[in-house]
């Protein structure tokens, strides 16, 4: 491999989950269901992280079920909880995750003090993502959306 091919892959290997992850926007009880129903149908996102009364994110729903609730009590029982299958450290080479997007439309960012973050195919395709030669098209991945 020449010597500007290698500094080019060990740039890339640098990039991490960090660099392109995303705050999420999360159902919440803060918010009434009518109101978070709404944001997701004006965003068209497929699947939202649960916030819980103490902040933390442990569950998932999908946004379809959302629809059919009309108290915050039922949506913990129509939600799931995050499995590790959905967990990506922030300091992951962007590299390292692109296979998991075959299996997923989304990974969920784990930070010092929990899950604090979503990295979606969208976020593939970001400048400094372009830079290395990725995009949405080449990687043959799934444009579900997610609550970002």
């Amino acid at each position: 491999m020449s010597t500007k091919l290698k500094s080019i892959m060990e740039a890339a290997n640098r990039l991490t989950v960090d660099s392109i992850a995303q705050k999420p926007y999360c159902a919440s009880s803060e918010e009434t269901i009518d109101k978070i129903v709404d944001h997701v149908k004006q965003e068209g996102y497929d699947c939202l992280p649960v916030r819980s009364d103490d902040g933390a994110i442990h569950r998932i729903i999908d946004t379809a079920r959302l629809e059919n609730l009309t108290a915050w009590c039922d949506v913990e029982k129509a939600s799931r909880k995050v499995t590790a299958d959905y967990l990506v450290a922030r300091e992951a080479p962007i590299f390292s995750i692109l296979d998991r997007f075959e299996k997923r439309s989304f990974l969920l960012c784990l930070g010092p003090k929990g899950i604090d973050g979503v990295v979606t195919v969208h976020d593939l395709n970001q400048p400094a993502v372009h830079y290395f030669g990725l995009d949405r098209k080449s990687t043959r991945l799934n444009s579900s959306h997610l609550g970002i």
